[in-house]
């Protein structure tokens, strides 16, 4: 994988932060467009959706934000049932 094809599912920021590295030293990848071989084979292992060809981060972004409103709505609704609140 090249850093290109990695731009299309992640940012350069969260592969940093999932890496432990900084911007800048990720940065790097991108004026040779070569991510290094280890750091290809510890974020396969941390992130290996990102390997998958049908991986599709918009999908996945959405499905995040469903969730998240799936869980917000189930709080609220325990907190009705237990005369609490809600929250927005």
């Amino acid at each position: 994988m090249d850093t290109k094809t990695l731009r299309t599912k992640i940012t350069l920021y969260k592969v940093a932060q999932i890496l432990g590295l900084s911007r800048a030293a990720v940065s790097k990848w991108v004026k040779t467009n070569r991510i290094p071989r280890l750091r290809l084979y510890e974020l396969k292992e941390k992130k290996p959706e990102l390997f998958d060809p049908n991986y599709d981060p918009v999908a996945e972004k959405q499905r995040e934000k469903e969730e998240k409103k799936r869980n917000k709505d189930l709080m609220n609704e325990l907190r009705k049932d237990a005369g609490l609140p809600t929250k927005r």
